[in-house]
Order: structure tokens, then sequence, then C-alpha cells
């Protein structure tokens, strides 16, 4: 017990590989998500730790496409992100916009 009601476990950090971080987060109680580079989460980490009832997500994500790619393709649960910018054709207002 780490003294926390919800654990969000940072991977990036780890160099260990995904049946490290699958066997880890079995046997954590408190875990409530894993985070990940975006390059890891374009992997079956994502889905396997999701079977097991961890949702992870998955930082920097500023693009709508990509964001959607990592959601239906591997299943990342969420996204960290600066900004998302319309992919739709439509143009984006900014605070100097108004000026």
């Amino acid at each position: 017990n780490l003294g926390y009601e919800r654990v969000i476990w940072a991977i990036y950090v780890y160099g260990e590989d995904d049946d490290f971080v699958k066997q880890n987060a079995r046997i954590m109680k408190d875990l409530y998500a894993v985070t990940m580079s975006k390059d890891r989460a374009q992997s079956s980490l994502p889905r396997s730790l999701l079977r097991i009832g961890v949702p992870t997500y998955a930082y920097t994500i500023n693009n709508q496409k990509f964001l959607r790619k990592l959601k239906n393709e591997y299943e990342v649960s969420g996204f960290i992100t600066d900004f998302l910018v319309p992919n739709d054709g439509l143009k984006s207002k900014t605070l100097t916009d108004n000026k």
C-alpha cells in the first residue's frame, strides 16, 4: 500500500519490457492507470493492460487523427495533450484572433 487511493504509474522512466509492466500491474493493488509515451502506446501493451482492468494514457498527443489511431487500433484509454487542433477543415480560433 503506497498510501494513495489511486496510483498512476508513469512507465517512461522504466526501461523494462512489456512483460515486466504487465506482471507488476497485476500485483499493484492501488494502480489506477499507466501512462506511456506515444511510441510505447503503439504496441499491444495498452490492450493487454486494459484486459486486466488497467486503463492507459498516452502523452503528448496533439493530433486528432493520431489520437483516433491510438484509441481505435491500440485501445489507449485516454490522452495527455497540450492542445488539439480540429482536423475537420475548420480554422481554430486563438486569443489573438479577436484583436
